[in-house]
């Protein structure tokens, strides 16, 4: 009886760990750069992710929301107006466990 006990709970502990195989982190963004008009801009960005993802940006004229997320998301992103007579760029950075995006902004200066 103890053979068929320590078999049954051998293939129990076999089978869930089978059962628990983790997914490899993946991270797709279809945006590949953003160019915003000195006006301002308010767009999204489209993150497809089977892990936790955060989006950054060092630079206070661009704002994301949320930054932070898992799976599937819209991240909205406000490019502030460009009061300056000079061009800016920056970029927004998007990273998972598996992966590091770059996407460069680019914005004129007014006229």
């Amino acid at each position: 009886m103890k053979k068929y006990i320590i078999l049954l709970a051998a293939a129990c502990l076999a089978l869930c760990a089978c059962a628990q195989k983790e997914e490899t982190p993946e991270l797709v963004i279809i945006q590949e750069y953003f160019n915003a008009p000195a006006e301002g801009w308010n767009t999204s960005l489209e993150i497809l992710s089977n892990a936790e993802w955060k989006v950054s940006c060092k630079d206070d004229w661009i704002e994301i929301s949320p930054d932070t997320g898992s799976g599937k998301a819209s991240v909205s992103v406000n490019i502030a107006p460009n009061k300056t007579q000079s061009s800016r760029q920056s970029e927004i950075l998007v990273a998972c466990i598996a992966r590091c995006y770059r996407i460069p902004v680019k914005q004129p200066g007014a006229k």
